[in-house]
């Protein structure tokens, strides 16, 4: 399960990245989409996350055709070596004003 809960949905600041372990964690803002990823904006940086077939949704809009632009969420992924991050799981937590 991911580390964010209902309950961070107001409290949450959006844009932070820590890295436990192998697994990169990023929360942030979905700015834009393409057909096999989504553009994060993460404290100021845009992060590419890469969403595959074995990608697991959950929270707010838990399926890839549900996320929108707009969207808060928490990614846990793996680190990529061109900078973009292989996304397992995403967890929309709210929506950014």
């Amino acid at each position: 399960m991911l580390p964010a809960q209902a309950s961070d949905r107001d409290a949450a600041p959006v844009g932070r990245m820590t890295v436990e372990g192998s697994d990169i964690n990023c929360r942030g803002v979905v700015v834009a989409r393409g057909p096999n990823l989504i553009v994060v904006l993460d404290t100021g940086e845009t992060r590419i996350i890469i969403i595959s077939a074995r990608t697991r949704f959950h929270g707010f809009r838990a399926s890839w055709a549900a996320l929108q632009a707009n969207d808060r969420v928490v990614i846990v992924g793996q680190a990529n070596g061109d900078g973009t991050v292989a996304a397992r799981e995403v967890q929309v937590i709210g929506v950014s004003r």
